[in-house]
This record gives C-alpha cells, structure tokens and sequence, in this order.
C-alpha cells in the first residue's frame, strides 16, 4: 500500500543586537534572535516546527596591553514545541515535547603571563527547566583549560612547543525521556570526570626547501572508561565508550 503526506512549513527569523564600546579595551553588546527547526513527516506522523528565542548580554575586554582577554555573556533560551527523538518498539520515533527554558552563563580568558606562554580557560553554566518530564541532555557545566609554551627558536629556525589541555564535564544523560528502568537510566549517564590531553612538538624544521613538524602526543591520560556517546535502544544501552590511553607520534611535510 503507498501512502501520500502532504505538509507545507514556514517561517520568518529575525537577529537584532546592540553594541557600546565604553573604552578601547572594553565592549559591551546585546543580542535578540529568533530561530526555527522546520516540522516534517515521520513514519506516516507529522511532527511540528521547533522555535526559540534568545536573549543575550555580553562583555568583551582586551587588558593588561593585550595580555589579558576576557569574554562572557549571560543568556536564555526559550524553546516551543520541542522536538525530541526516541527509539521505540517500532524504531525511531519524533515528538514535540511541551516547551524549554535555559539560562546560560559563558566565561573564557587567555592570559600571557610571559612571553611564550599562553593559558587559556573557559567555563559553561546551563540550567534548563522543561514543562514536561525530561532528562537533560546537556550536561550543566563544562570546564576548559589549557596551556602551551613555545620555547625560543633554535638556530636552524625550529621551534619547541608544550602543551595541556583539560576538560571537565558535569554528569548528564544520553536519552531525554525518564525511563522506568532505574539500572538503565544510570546506563545512560555520561560525563563527570576529567579529561587530559598531552602534546609536545618541534615546528619549522628544515626540510630542504619546506619545512616540517614531528609531534609526540598522549590523549585520554587519566584512562577514562566511560561512555562517549550512548542511547536507549530498544530498552538496552547502545553506544561507544572512550578511546581508551593513547599515544602517537604524527610528522607534518609542509608542501
């Protein structure tokens, strides 16, 4: 049997924002935007449009003769007809979901203490209230730091340079709807820990008429076990874990 769906979508968005710039190093702007996730048809069932209005304040400040940048903004996110997706009995399934609000705080900096050192931070905040039952799956706070050191240049023109990276993610989950299955909703939990990438390379070696880098690198040095990405299939958890402790060496030609 063939069957034929018919649905026609529309919608118009707009973006409005306002900066002042109250002195060389310091700006300050605003932000209201409009936006839209078109509705469609799945498995014979229509679903309807996703939109959200935001509302944003920031800062943007370049300090200490150039030295020091930071940025942030506070925001919300006020979302209708959320559309969220599911695995069922009878395969993936859409919804619209009842209506969102997220208010959000950003911070990042990058500070260079001396010359050849560059430490760069950053933090998320979120917190949504749903009007419907849902799981977030957004974790509530994520944290970014890192650093790198260029050494001066060697007398063939090559560099050495060191670096850190470190991320920290709050505990959320990989399925939006509560489930009545506790053991499976703990499956489905992803986040909270810390994650720590190493890298070491020398750049701008002298390779005849081009130039080349050899990097040594270590990812995932804390052996973080836990899932990356993970979804309810069908009542089971499906997904992929970490890449477990890594190392490698990469060589770039520069042609």
């Amino acid at each position: 049997m063939v069957a034929s769906f018919d649905e026609k979508f529309n919608h118009t968005d707009y973006d409005v924002s306002l900066t002042y710039q109250a002195s060389e190093g310091v700006n300050f702007y605003g932000r209201v935007a409009t936006g839209y996730v078109t509705g469609g048809i799945l498995r014979g069932t229509t679903f309807q449009p996703e939109t959200v209005e935001s509302y944003e304040l920031g800062m943007k400040t370049t300090l200490l003769d150039n030295r020091l940048r930071i940025n942030s903004a506070i925001f919300r996110m006020e979302r209708d007809k959320l559309q969220t997706t599911f695995f069922g009995p009878t395969g993936l399934s859409l919804l619209n979901q009842g209506t969102a609000t997220t208010d959000g705080l950003e911070i990042e900096a990058t500070l260079v203490p001396i010359d050849g050192l560059t430490l760069n931070a950053s933090l998320g905040l979120l917190s949504t209230d749903y009007s419907v039952t849902l799981n977030s799956p957004y974790p509530e706070m994520q944290v970014i730091l890192s650093g790198q050191y260029d050494f001066a240049p060697l007398a063939n023109g090559a560099y050495i340079s060191v670096r850190a990276d470190a991320n920290y993610t709050d505990e959320y989950s990989g399925f939006t709807l509560p489930l009545v299955n506790t053991a499976l909703e703990e499956a489905l939990l992803q986040g909270d820990q810390w994650d720590l990438g190493l890298r070491a390379s020398i750049s701008d070696i002298p390779l005849g008429s081009t130039t080349g880098r050899l990097s040594l690198w270590g990812k995932n040095m804390l052996d973080n076990d836990k899932p990356e990405f993970v979804r309810n299939l069908f009542g089971y958890a499906g997904g992929s874990f970490q890449v477990p402790q890594t190392y490698g060496v990469d060589l770039t030609v520069n042609f």
